[in-house]
């Protein structure tokens, strides 16, 4: 692995293993579950507990499946929101700044998103080259992963960056599936995406062998329980929408670092 590669590794890694991954915003110290998808310099990797390109549960570090294949998930909400870590030579993964909204950070800098410049393409003056935004834009989507136990069948998977395109496409299947994205399951998977050299794992979706679609109806995915499956996704939709909306409202109503206020609306 050259330099660049493993700069570009590590990286990841700090986004796989990072705070926002698994304890964003959370004050107790709780550890929320949520999926992470597991890079070559990730410390799961360097212990041997699991593999580059895994997507595992962070609550317990098991995989779903193996890198590369997929199991099913179904979708019960989703928002947008943005994560700002400290500078990479800090050696931290911990999150400094994060908006629920993308519209409005809570944190350093905090205020609104639109305007702060952590959020901004800048141009590098040596080489004129574009240079990201340290502030991360992320698709969330909470998941109920058929055949887990409970306790272990709902977590938040976060796209951005790398995966910001698998989240675009889930988005945009769940608009056209209107209010009932918990009434299908789509198959969420890895893949190794190479760019400018690099090599690297990212989130992505495969269609079902049966219709080729990305998406499959619950009562074709289970014909015996897809009634009970549809009941158990829309009482766990609603109470994350129910907390979603509460955590938004606190927001909108007190101002954060620079006095700014803000509402936003999901989806679905």
């Amino acid at each position: 692995m050259t330099k660049k590669e493993d700069a570009f590794e590590l990286m990841l890694a700090a986004e796989s293993d990072g705070g926002y991954l698994e304890n964003a915003g959370d004050q107790d110290g709780e550890k929320a579950p949520r999926m992470m998808l597991v890079h070559a310099l990730s410390e799961l990797v360097e212990t041997g507990d699991v593999k580059p390109g895994q997507i595992i549960l962070n609550t317990t570090d098991e995989a779903y499946a193996p890198a590369g294949k997929p199991f099913p998930v179904i979708p019960l909400y989703y928002w947008k929101g943005r994560t700002l870590f400290p500078p990479r030579d800090t050696g931290s993964t911990t999150v400094i700044c994060r908006s629920i909204d993308a519209k409005i950070g809570q944190g350093l800098p905090g205020g609104t998103c639109a305007t702060c410049d952590k959020g901004q393409w800048t141009k590098d003056p040596l080489n004129d080259r574009n240079i990201p935004p340290n502030c991360i834009e992320q698709h969330n989507f909470a998941f109920l992963v058929p055949g887990k136990p409970e306790g272990e069948n709902i977590a938040v998977c976060s796209m951005g960056k790398t995966s910001l395109k698998a989240g675009r496409i889930l988005l945009g299947r769940l608009q056209h599936l209107k209010n009932v994205p918990f009434g299908y399951v789509f198959n969420l998977s890895s893949k190794i995406e190479e760019s400018n050299g690099n090599r690297y794992w990212i989130f992505d979706f495969v269609n079902h062998d049966e219709n080729n679609r990305l998406e499959m109806p619950l009562n074709k995915f289970d014909e015996k329980r897809w009634s009970e499956l549809f009941e158990a996704s829309k009482i766990a939709a609603d109470k994350i929408r129910e907390e979603h909306q509460k955590a938004k409202a606190t927001i909108s109503s007190e101002p954060v670092v620079d006095g700014s206020l803000g509402t936003s609306e999901v989806p679905f």
